[in-house]
């Protein structure tokens, strides 16, 4: 694995740290944890995995913490009754997300880079001295990696559009790849288009707005 996580220095006055087979359970999780939304394999299933997500499974957990499947157990349900994450188990598997993820790990798990040098090129002067706006970060997302968001847009979509949010980020990167288009926020496109739907499910989107491609994707009205 690549890439790094933060570790809250208030871990100390809580009863995680107490606890050495939980703080090792705890910790083990984070560094499990995806840090921006992919695909996993699970058998002959792909399973979608937002940042702060990984399949679980307690007895490749126990082999890889040297803890019993016991120990394992009594974790999840400890950290699962403290809300510090929320597990989705289906016949096959089990989905464990990090609690507040964004909020803790935001920015923290991209790959370690060296000290930027002086021409930076996220922040220029100019010859009066004075700096322009640094460019905005943010993770990309989708099949074709084109969709770009930042932690912020990202939680916000989540919770507007909840488990949709995943389907829509994979139709404006398959749009885009397939159109050779892109869009000044990717943000503002996909909360247009979710409004763009709810309009068309009403019946009162007019045909202006846009229609349906041939592709499959629907035509965008606006950015």
């Amino acid at each position: 694995m690549e890439g790094y996580i933060k570790l809250w220095r208030k871990s100390f006055d809580s009863h995680v740290w107490a606890n050495p087979n939980l703080w090792r359970f705890w910790t083990w999780c984070l560094m499990k944890a995806t840090f921006k939304a992919r695909v996993a394999k699970v058998g002959y299933q792909d399973v979608y995995l937002e940042p702060g997500q990984f399949v679980f499974g307690r007895r490749k957990a126990a082999i890889e913490t040297g803890l019993s499947e016991r120990k394992i157990r009594t974790a999840v349900d400890w950290l699962t009754s403290r809300q510090n994450v929320t597990i989705k188990t289906t016949h096959l598997f089990s989905i464990i997300s990090i609690v507040n993820w964004a909020k803790y790990q935001e920015e923290a798990t991209q790959q370690t880079t060296k000290q930027r040098p002086t021409n930076d090129p996220l922040t220029t002067t100019d010859k009066k001295g004075k700096k322009d706006k640094k460019v905005k970060k943010g993770t990309i997302y989708g099949e074709f990696k084109n969709v770009k968001l930042t932690d912020n847009e990202y939680q916000k979509l989540k919770d507007s559009l909840n488990s949709e949010l995943q389907s829509m980020i994979e139709r404006l990167s398959g749009y885009m790849e397939s159109k050779g288009v892109t869009y000044k926020s990717h943000y503002a496109t996909i909360l247009n288009w979710k409004r763009s739907d709810d309009a068309k499910i009403k019946g009162i989107r007019s045909s202006s707005r846009g229609l349906p491609s041939r592709d499959g994707y629907t035509e965008p009205y606006s950015d």
